[in-house]
């Protein structure tokens, strides 16, 4: 097992977590599933080599604790002890579960290779305030709700997010992600690692 601090980046617009591919990791996953349940990362049909990302809350494996902003990489997670009531998680796996009766499989529309959580955001707050030249991504809100602008060629969408539906984003739409309601937790896959160049800074 081995256990993976997230990249941390704070400021008056909240705190962001954020873990890429990179040389130590490979991003090779095809499904991604929230979980909450205890019972779930007990389940003895997990598969081998899986990934998983604490969003909210603490867990116990193999008698290592791993709590927000941290995530473990796994052969096979064999045994959990503890699991704090609040416990919010993402999971990363090569295979498709055969019982997911405590998760939910999230349809993210390509192979991520950054994922990335916003929590700690306070009222007022402005997100995003941009585009991308390549990059797609796949927005989740796991808990809370807020508002998507998204703009392109003069034209203005405004759309609620909110735990019961997702939005994926192609390149080239500009974004502001805002009205964040109490207490929300916002997941984000991207299609690419961080690359500044491709940013679009001006609004569309």
């Amino acid at each position: 097992m081995i256990k993976y601090t997230l990249e941390k980046h704070s400021d008056n617009r909240g705190d962001l977590f954020v873990i890429e591919e990179n040389k130590r990791l490979k991003f090779n996953f095809k499904y991604y599933y929230l979980i909450d349940n205890l019972s779930f990362l007990n389940n003895k049909e997990l598969p081998q080599s899986i990934f998983l990302v604490v969003l909210k809350g603490n867990i116990i494996i193999e008698g290592e604790n791993i709590s927000v902003g941290e995530s473990v990489y796994s052969n096979k997670i064999n045994r959990v002890t503890d699991v704090s009531k609040v416990f919010k998680g993402v999971l990363l796996s090569f295979y498709k579960l055969s019982k997911d009766n405590y998760s939910i499989k999230l349809d993210v529309p390509f192979d991520s290779k950054r994922i990335f959580f916003i929590n700690n955001i306070p009222y007022g707050a402005i997100r995003g305030q941009h585009a991308h030249k390549i990059q797609e991504q796949y927005l989740v809100c796991i808990l809370g709700s807020l508002e998507v602008e998204i703009k392109r060629n003069k034209n203005i969408k405004k759309v609620k997010l909110d735990i019961y539906n997702n939005l994926y984003l192609p390149p080239n739409y500009w974004i502001e992600l805002k009205e964040f309601s109490k207490d929300s937790l916002l997941l984000v896959f991207s299609s690419t690692i961080y690359l500044p160049n491709e940013y679009i800074q001006k609004t569309m």
